[in-house]
């Protein structure tokens, strides 16, 4: 039980660190904020598309916003996504990716280190 209240409206984060800085993501995150959004979506294959030398991009957006705007982490409802089954995706976590405890794991803890 918590007295936090998640916004009707989520910011989608897909396109930063490819199609968007990590300015123009910031500014965004402060108009969402400013109007009551406090809901963000990434995923750990984000941006996309798909490349592994952007990967994660989006998550380090956020984590950089919440660190140098002084939002509290616990204000922010942060939903994220692991990648399912995909043989190609094998620099995400060192071979081909799965729907396994262990991965989930390694991916949100992956996710968290970026934030």
């Amino acid at each position: 039980s918590s007295d936090l209240v998640v916004s009707s409206c989520c910011l989608g984060t897909m396109t930063w660190g490819n199609q968007n800085t990590d300015e123009q993501a910031a500014e965004q995150l402060n108009l969402a904020w400013e109007r009551g959004v406090n809901f963000l979506d990434t995923a750990e294959i984000y941006p996309v598309p798909v490349m592994e030398e952007k990967q994660g991009a989006t998550d380090r957006a956020i984590g950089k916003w919440l660190k140098t705007n002084g939002r509290a982490r616990d204000e922010v409802i942060i939903a994220s996504k692991v990648a399912g089954y995909n043989e190609r995706f094998t620099w995400l976590r060192g071979g081909p990716t799965r729907v396994t405890r262990e991965q989930i794991i390694a991916s949100v803890d992956a996710s968290l280190a970026r934030l």
